[in-house]
């Protein structure tokens, strides 16, 4: 099985915008990444920005995409951004029988997400101001 087929099948089956690998794995590390430093914006972006690990559920549970080689890589790559998010979690469970990654918050917010925490839900979290993009 070649490297294109791999390309066709994943872009098919992850049905989005970010239709290589890279962009997939790229978009989960970046939103990872936030969540390690306080994810800085409201909790509704959050829950949308969260929402690419959904993609990835999707191709990696696609049978067809694991008999490709190339998935061993991307398998890879996910459990170790995984492995980081697992570590933000806060211990306490939200929502039963969501996927985990689905299933509670990160331990960090900025100021904005961590407010609505309490209020939403009355969770409380360390707040960390996100680093500002200007000097």
């Amino acid at each position: 099985m070649t490297t294109a087929e791999f390309l066709e099948r994943f872009a098919q089956v992850a049905g989005s915008r970010m239709k290589l690998p890279t962009a997939l794995i790229g978009a989960w590390d970046q939103f990872v990444e936030s969540c390690e430093a306080g994810y800085g914006d409201i909790l509704d972006e959050f829950t949308f920005d969260r929402s690419v690990r959904d993609r990835i559920a999707v191709a990696l549970q696609d049978e067809g995409l694991r008999e490709f080689e190339q998935m061993r890589w991307v398998e890879e790559q996910i459990r170790a951004i995984d492995g980081r998010y697992r570590k933000l979690l806060l211990d306490q469970t939200v929502f039963e029988g969501r996927p985990w990654w689905k299933a509670t918050f990160p331990r960090y917010a900025g100021p904005q997400m961590a407010a609505e925490l309490l209020a939403t839900y009355g969770l409380t979290v360390a707040v960390r101001e996100p680093p500002s993009a200007w000097p």
